[in-house]
């Protein structure tokens, strides 16, 4: 056997510029992943932390050490959370009472609400994919290293191992590839990647939509639920006095004392109702502002009224939601990634052409005796090898490749026929908005006059009965009426407000302005 040192004696000058090549190149790359893993290690914020959770080595440690590594990967993901609360919330007075109209709720749930936030990241994991298909020029690398007893007899290597005759084995390798052509597979990979990234900032935009809308129907719930129950407390006050005064007159009619009790039981229950659809609305306003618990702020409006819209023609709608409703450039999106899918399948059989080089070692303890060729390129056990030069990679199975490829094609003729029908239903689901809005704006200008009726209603039997030609059942009917009005005129306005509100959410266009 020779020894190492006759072993890398023994180059030729392709050899050794092969050897430099390598060593070159690994000095070059290595370097600067080193640096960069140490700068993501040193966390000073709440992004660093996370970088370092997503960066993290596996541990070469025992299962006890691993364990250790778990538990510092929690607590980091505890210390993430809570500065991100931190940077959400600072800028929050502790002590005062915050007065928020609908504009301010708006702004404090797109910056807040951690709905909306974590969408910033699903953008970022596209954004990582594109990277990851941008290969070209950037090499990638593969290292083995093995270490083994080997027979010190190569002519009678099973008996020589039973036997004890051993010697122990090191080899190692390390190849580099850098791909240069793959015929279209990376660009469409990386087409891909684009329109992954262009879906998640739809979905971004869809997520503030829907947060923004269900912001101003909480806020408008909760204006609601505050005139609901100042109209059931002026109505529980009012029906307090009439039964008192009722029950002190001799000549009172007792059946009527009785059915305003039965009423103001129901008008308690209805209270007590309403204040507790009003608390979850505020919890859940806070919550979607995305404020912390035990928060205490109001909303400067006092009373529900309805909001100024202007109801232009359905085919307005329809062609806004055509060109900026998320969900529809979506339904875009998806049969686009269908087609660069199809065609990324069909070049799959195409090989991978670029620039290879590698590095490989043998070393024994002790000298093996028998081989019949001990040089570096066919001696097993003692060796040093390198290589330069161009690298061909490819995979061809027959069946494999047509049938992904008519799987692609079936899936991209399944999303066309799917994206079709979307359409209609999208267009659907618009001109359903559309037409609750018509609905509810119909509906405030009939309950409103309803109402002006009711107090109509009222003022004659509250007159007639001072005049002494009125029934008590009348006003006692007629304050009932009136209240009924009330409460479905309030009621009629909050569902006109959130008609609006899906509907421009429905049409794409909802912003914190709106």
């Amino acid at each position: 056997m020779k020894s190492a040192s006759v072993k890398f004696e023994r180059k030729t000058p392709y050899f050794a510029f092969c050897l430099k090549l390598v060593s070159l190149i690994g000095l070059l790359c290595f370097p600067s992943i080193i640096k960069a893993q140490e700068n993501e290690s040193i966390p000073k914020s709440s992004q660093d932390i996370k970088m370092e959770i997503e960066n993290s080595n596996p541990s070469d440690s025992q299962d006890s050490g691993q364990e250790s590594n778990l538990e510092d990967d929690d607590e980091a993901v505890e210390r993430f959370v809570r500065d991100t609360d931190n940077e959400i919330f600072d800028a929050q007075p502790s002590g005062d009472k915050l007065l928020l109209n609908l504009e301010d709720c708006l702004k404090m749930a797109v910056l807040n609400n951690k709905e909306v936030k974590a969408t910033d990241y699903a953008i970022e994991n596209m954004e990582w994919k594109l990277k990851e298909a941008q290969p070209r020029g950037s090499p990638t690398f593969e290292y083995k290293f093995d270490a083994a007893p080997a027979p010190r007899d190569a002519d009678r290597a099973i008996g020589s191992f039973f036997d004890g005759d051993i010697t122990y084995l090191q080899r190692g390798s390390i190849t580099m590839a850098i791909p240069v052509f793959t015929f279209g597979k990376l660009s469409l990979a990386q087409d891909l990647a684009k329109v992954g990234i262009s879906a998640e900032k739809e979905k971004q935009v869809q997520k503030k939509n829907e947060v923004l809308s269900k912001v101003k129907k909480l806020y408008f719930g909760i204006l609601l639920a505050k005139d609901l129950k100042e109209l059931l407390q002026d109505a529980d006050n009012q029906l307090e006095k009439e039964i008192e005064r009722r029950s002190e007159d001799p000549q009172g009619n007792p059946v009527e004392v009785v059915r305003m009790k039965l009423y103001r039981y129901e008008v308690l229950s209805r209270l007590s109702e309403v204040e507790k659809k009003g608390y979850l609305a505020m919890e859940g306003l806070r919550i979607m502002m995305g404020l912390r618990p035990g928060t205490n702020f109001e909303l400067n409006d006092r009373h529900l009224k309805p909001v100024d819209f202007e109801l232009k023609d359905f085919e307005y709608y329809n062609h806004i939601a055509k060109k900026f409703r998320p969900k529809s450039r979506l339904v875009d999106m998806g049969l686009q990634a269908k087609a660069l899918q199809y065609r990324l399948e069909k070049r799959k059989a195409a090989p991978d052409i670029g620039v290879g080089a590698g590095f490989e070692f043998g070393r024994t303890t002790n000298e093996v005796e028998n081989i019949a060729f001990d040089d570096d390129f066919n001696d097993p056990f003692n060796y040093t090898r390198a290589f330069l030069g161009v690298r061909v990679k490819g995979e061809i199975g027959p069946k494999t490749y047509i049938a992904k490829t008519r799987q692609a094609r079936a899936e991209y003729f399944k999303v066309a026929m799917e994206k079709q029908a979307a359409d209609e239903g999208l267009e659907l689901d618009l001109k359903e908005a559309y037409l609750s809005v018509q609905q509810g704006e119909k509906n405030v200008k009939n309950s409103k006059m309803a109402l002006k009726t009711a107090r109509q209603f009222v003022f004659i039997t509250k007159s007639s009965q001072e005049l002494g030609v009125g029934n008590e059942k009348d006003y006692s009917d007629a304050l009932q009426t009136y209240m009924l009005s009330r409460g479905r005129y309030l009621e009629a306005v909050f569902s006109y407000n959130s008609a609006v509100a899906t509907l421009v959410e429905k049409m794409g266009g909802v912003s914190v302005k709106d």
